[in-house]
């Protein structure tokens, strides 16, 4: 039943963030007078840069929202790479909880914010501002409002269900995989620390910042190791993107995140 219950509390504290987007996104639609894609896109170049800054406040609803603005064709894969590398969920609280850890903290934020922008003009660059291809969307003009907000709380309920499902299945996974085990594992791996962190960030959940600060806490990982995780952790935003079953953009953000942690976990 706590299981359960945390899973239910996870997956409402995102209900917010998902509506606020659809709602946005479905006016936007719906009233192609507001502009709003063609604004984002005149403003395009800033994408990167915004993305990297915002990924960095500690709410792993960011991403997930970052997740369905690319996928409306809103904002760039750069934009999402950025945001994607520079997300680290619960991390930053939990970290700031801990007066010994600030040496890290500003290392770890200055670190994925630098990294993300960076990486976010390179995609944009190399892929030519990429956009996803969304489907065209018609719609009377006079359409009554309740239409809106009929469409915003399906594609909200919708998005919500497939999250909570997931969510619940990783619980009952990990509930099975106890963190001490876990600890022991990472403590004599070496090397191959960073990687198995790296890949341990890219579990669809809050609960996989939790883990990585946890270990990092209790002395089992490196700084560098934390840094790699960290930034391969983009919470359910991949989830999102496996939903929509756009592939080509995961393959492409999750190789380029993976690459460039493994990389910088030297500035540690």
């Amino acid at each position: 039943m706590d299981l359960l219950l945390d899973v239910v509390s996870d997956t409402v504290r995102l209900i917010p963030f998902l509506f606020v987007t659809y709602l946005l996104l479905t006016y936007a639609e719906h009233k192609d007078e507001v502009g709003f894609h063609r604004l984002i896109r005149r403003y395009q170049y800033l994408g990167p840069a915004l993305g990297a800054v915002l990924g960095i406040v500690p709410q792993c609803g960011f991403s997930v929202m970052a997740a369905c603005l690319y996928l409306d064709s809103s904002i760039s894969i750069g934009t999402l790479t950025a945001v994607f590398l520079s997300t680290s969920d619960e991390a930053i609280p939990m970290l700031l909880a801990q007066p010994e850890s600030f040496d890290v903290l500003w290392k770890l934020i200055l670190a994925k914010v630098v990294l993300g922008m960076a990486l976010g003009y390179v995609v944009d660059v190399l892929t030519h501002v990429h956009f996803h291809a969304s489907p065209s969307h018609e719609h009377d003009a006079h359409m009554q409002c309740d239409g809106i907000w009929k469409e915003t709380l399906q594609r909200t309920g919708s998005v919500t269900l497939y999250i909570f499902l997931f969510s619940l299945l990783l619980a009952l996974v990990m509930e099975h995989v106890s963190a001490e085990h876990i600890s022991a594992f990472m403590s004599n791996l070496g090397i191959g620390q960073p990687l198995l962190c790296a890949l341990i960030g890219f579990i669809p959940n809050c609960a996989s910042s939790v883990l990585l600060c946890e270990l990092f806490l209790h002395g089992f990982i490196s700084a560098g190791s934390l840094f790699c995780g960290l930034c391969c952790n983009a919470g359910l935003g991949f989830m999102i993107l496996l939903r929509a079953r756009a592939w080509k953009a995961m393959a492409c953000i999750a190789g380029v995140v993976l690459v460039a942690s493994l990389g910088a976990t030297i500035w540690f």
